[in-house]
């Protein structure tokens, strides 16, 4: 049934994808694109940075005494992204990125530490959201409506949370909070160094979004791109388990930016250039995994030949 749905949810994505390009127009799609071509790199580069500080704050979550060097981190995090693009996100990446790491750290320490970090970067960017809703609603005199939606949610979630805690238990979620709670009573600066970087790649999301807008004349603002990287994120929240977010996530960019008075068609550009940057990421992380893969097959054949050669030798 899983995997009915998995397709069906990528089929429909699919269709909605092929649907906002007859309604954006692939004529105006395919020149925005190919205005983009010369910020490509910079837009790589910005990624690249993004990376950087992931690395840095899922490092940070591990003991100093436990932490190798720099370049397993940072080649995991290129490894999990990719995986986590072209599966489903939330659920594959932190693992991938665990077991890449899991020669160097022992697995069930890199995940914790990761889904620390990845933690707060979801309440980082969860503030970035209230933030450029509260903006929003302020804007138009709707923020008591938010106010009291807002009481509601918390509301509704913290009581899902008190009838589901046993189950979240069970998947680690305990342990995660142990961790933090750890981190704030033995490290706190490592904490708040973690939170400033996740900071870190919040702005770097908003300055891509504002370049890639200003790059194809839609003339925005600092905080357009502020509230449309904001919005985004509670928007795209619902897309997360359609493998790729195919469609949903270009469909949410052209609605956010019609909404936001930049035109449908800069939002459906801006999906599909940041679409390209991270396929063009996957490249080196899909190489990096074949290259462990071959790695310990020719570790396995080595052991098949050396270890029964060594046996018949004995007398």
């Amino acid at each position: 049934m899983r995997r009915v749905l998995t397709l069906l949810a990528g089929a429909a994505g699919a269709a909605l994808l092929v649907g906002l390009i007859v309604y954006a127009g692939p004529a105006r799609l395919a020149a925005h694109l190919r205005t983009l071509g010369p910020v490509l790199p910079l837009l790589l580069a910005l990624t690249g940075v993004r990376y950087l500080l992931q690395a840095a704050g899922w490092r940070l979550a591990i003991a100093p005494a436990d932490r190798p060097g720099w370049a397993p981190f940072v080649n995991a995090v290129v490894v999990g992204e990719a995986v986590g693009y072209v599966a489903w996100g939330p659920i594959t990446r932190e693992p991938a990125k665990a077991l890449f790491l899991s020669p160097v750290v022992p697995a069930r320490v890199a995940l914790i530490a990761a889904l620390v970090e990845r933690g707060i970067f979801v309440v980082t960017a969860t503030a970035l959201a209230v933030v450029a809703a509260g903006l929003l609603a302020t804007r138009h005199g709707l923020f008591i409506w938010l106010a009291a939606a807002a009481a509601v949610a918390v509301t509704l979630a913290m009581t899902r949370r008190v009838r589901r805690a046993p189950r979240a238990d069970r998947l680690g979620s305990k342990a995660t909070l142990d961790v933090a709670r750890d981190l704030w009573s033995r490290r706190p600066a490592a904490l708040l160094g973690i939170g400033g970087l996740a900071l870190a790649q919040e702005a770097i999301n908003v300055l891509e979004a504002y370049l890639i807008f200003t790059w194809l004349g839609a003339a925005p603002t600092l905080m357009l791109a502020l509230l449309f990287e904001g919005l985004s994120r509670v928007v795209n929240a619902v897309g997360q388990f359609v493998p790729g977010r195919v469609g949903v996530y270009e469909a949410a960019s052209a609605l956010l930016a019609d909404a936001l008075s930049l035109g449908a068609s800069y939002g459906v550009s801006l999906a599909l250039a940041r679409r390209a940057r991270s396929l063009l990421w996957a490249v080196p992380g899909g190489v990096l995994l074949m290259h462990r893969g071959y790695r310990r097959a020719t570790r396995s054949a080595g052991r098949e030949t050396v270890v029964p050669a060594l046996l018949e030798s004995r007398p």
